[in-house]
């Protein structure tokens, strides 16, 4: 059998921190993810252009793009690994 030696605490606390990552990811992307309003049809995006024209910031800080949130939902992730493993 492939995971016979698995402990059960190990895996669960790669579940938890699995987990965190992902709502860390989702707390950053709500909150400070930048979100733009297109001046033509209104419409809020992540881009900085829509309509052919640029957009307005909406909310979010605007060097947070989905990428940013990745790699800090990653490297938290990583971290909270580090200190808990």
């Amino acid at each position: 059998m492939l995971f016979h030696d698995v402990d059960v605490t190990e895996a669960s606390l790669v579940a938890v921190i699995g987990y965190s990552g992902c709502l860390f990811d989702s707390v950053m992307g709500s909150v400070a993810q930048a979100k733009y309003r297109c001046p033509v049809c209104g419409m809020v995006t992540e881009r900085d252009r829509h309509c052919g024209v640029s957009t307005v910031l909406y909310k979010g800080l605007r060097p947070i793009n989905n990428d940013a949130v990745n790699l800090l939902s990653n490297l938290f992730s990583a971290i909270l690994a580090i200190i808990i493993l």
